[in-house]
């Protein structure tokens, strides 16, 4: 199981560098454009329709990336009070809520491009991208999101099971205010040396 979440986490890191480069040749071709409409050109069109395109997709494929760098935005104020059992179990309860929360978007996803697929549904711009090519590279996305949440869930699960509370906290937790100050103050007196 921890090969798995290895390889997932491999493929996640691929993904959201290739985002990161799409997000930014997306800034400089909506650059371009404003930049040639300014001066009464009309060579780039449709970049505000890829910027959205894009924003969907890059924005799907990182969610993997953070949640399995523990990157992800919790409210700790209880969550710092509690004991490691209990924060093993908060973790495993906020890995299936997301779960149960990511699977419906996945499944009315499908539903979405199914329909796009079916009708041929095109944009409405001068571009007329077929819509199930965008459709699809974000489906895909979500279903990445949804096989990490599986195997973090069932890995986090037998963590759980088997009292492994720092394993737990490892894969599904987020730091602290106070554990991420004291890592950037180990970092910090480190680099200093």
């Amino acid at each position: 199981m921890d090969s798995l979440i290895a390889r997932t986490r491999q493929v996640s890191r691929i993904s959201v560098w290739i985002a990161g480069a799409f997000m930014i040749a997306t800034v400089f071709m909506i650059g371009a454009e404003i930049i040639l409409r300014k001066l009464g050109s009309g060579l780039i069109s449709g970049a505000s329709e890829v910027g959205g395109y894009m924003l969907a997709i890059c924005t799907v494929w990182a969610f993997s990336f953070t949640l399995l760098s523990g990157s992800n935005i919790r409210f700790d104020i209880l969550y710092v009070r509690c004991g490691p059992r209990t924060r093993a179990v908060m973790d495993l309860l906020a890995l299936v809520t997301m779960g149960i929360f990511i699977y419906t978007v996945t499944f009315h996803g499908y539903a979405v491009l199914a329909t796009s697929i079916g009708f041929d549904t095109r944009s409405t711009s001068g571009l007329s991208v077929p819509m199930w090519i965008p459709q699809s590279i974000w489906f895909a996305g979500l279903g990445f999101l949804c096989w990490t949440i599986l195997i973090l869930t069932v890995r986090v699960t037998v963590a759980l099971w088997r009292r492994e509370f720092d394993t737990v906290a490892q894969l599904a937790g987020t730091e602290t205010v106070t554990e991420e100050a004291e890592r950037e103050a180990r970092a910090l007196a480190g680099g200093g040396q």
